[in-house]
């Protein structure tokens, strides 16, 4: 289980067991949600966003557009807020404050923040958790502060 222990302040027992309401046959990860508006956008990679966030609104500003704007464009517009009776949402990779990893899917992963720049530390192990076959899921039911 990797937490972020600098924002979680509400972590509900009954929440994280929803994780377990599905069978571990079917899933090798399940992250968070949040009570607000998804805000991971960077440890998220899915058929939307499947870049950088940090990355592409950081270099906007070289073509003299204001990181305001890039935020807008790149990050805000995905915060959005889920539904607790949402279904599992598929991922490629996320990490929302919590995440539990079923240990068969994390042989040869490792956290790594960076390539040729940084990067979101949790995008290259859970790519690595994608490849060795276990599936990953946001859990609307799981939310965490």
């Amino acid at each position: 289980m990797a937490i972020d222990l600098d924002i979680n302040t509400r972590l509900d027992e009954a929440q994280f067991l929803t994780n377990f309401d599905y069978s571990i046959d079917e899933w090798g990860a399940m992250t968070a949600s949040q009570f607000g508006g998804y805000y991971d956008i960077w440890a998220l990679r899915d058929k939307v966003v499947n870049y950088d966030c940090w990355y592409r609104a950081t270099n906007i500003i070289i073509r003299l557009i204001t990181l305001n704007r890039g935020v807008d464009t790149y990050i805000s517009v995905h915060q959005k807020s889920i539904p607790p009776d949402h279904p599992l949402i598929p991922v490629d990779s996320a990490f929302g404050g919590t995440a539990i990893y079923q240990i068969k899917y994390i042989n040869g992963c490792s956290y790594s923040g960076y390539q040729s720049h940084q990067i979101c530390e949790h995008v290259p192990f859970n790519l690595c958790v994608t490849r060795n076959k276990g599936q990953i899921f946001i859990n609307p039911k799981f939310q965490v502060d």
